[in-house]
């Protein structure tokens, strides 16, 4: 699939932001943000959870899961970012229970770790449904 085509989807989508402005359209759907520039017209895609004060646009690799379409490789890099994320709660709880092991602190990374799963869940759920 050709990313012309990825926009198209992502703009036909009902479920993405629409975040237009005077150069780019733009759509956003679970912080995967596509932009086209309207005087190039290029396309870009970036992960807006990650980077800090700049968004990072999509490695070579992401942007393959978007080959069967936007609302797939959406749902297939905002689970690698859980992942990503489970590994850094896993290693800090490792880390506390080493360290200060204090019980408040545990109890928030714990907190944390079980949205993370319930989120991923929810959302392998929704890729099943397009899959």
């Amino acid at each position: 699939m050709i990313i012309d085509d990825i926009f198209i989807q992502a703009k036909l989508d009902s479920k993405a932001v629409k975040l237009d402005t005077e150069v780019s359209e733009s759509r956003l759907l679970y912080g995967i943000k596509i932009i086209k520039e309207i005087k190039t017209q290029a396309i870009s895609i970036y992960d807006t959870a990650v980077g800090g004060d700049r968004y990072k646009e999509l490695t070579e690799s992401q942007y393959v899961e978007f080959q069967k379409g936007w609302r797939v490789g959406v749902y297939k890099v905002r689970l690698d970012v859980y992942r990503d994320k489970l590994k850094k709660i896993e290693r800090k709880i490792v880390d506390e229970l080493n360290g200060k092991n204090n019980p408040t602190q545990l109890q928030l990374l714990k907190d944390n770790k079980n949205r993370t799963i319930k989120n991923y869940f929810k959302l392998t759920q929704k890729l099943n449904q397009h899959e």
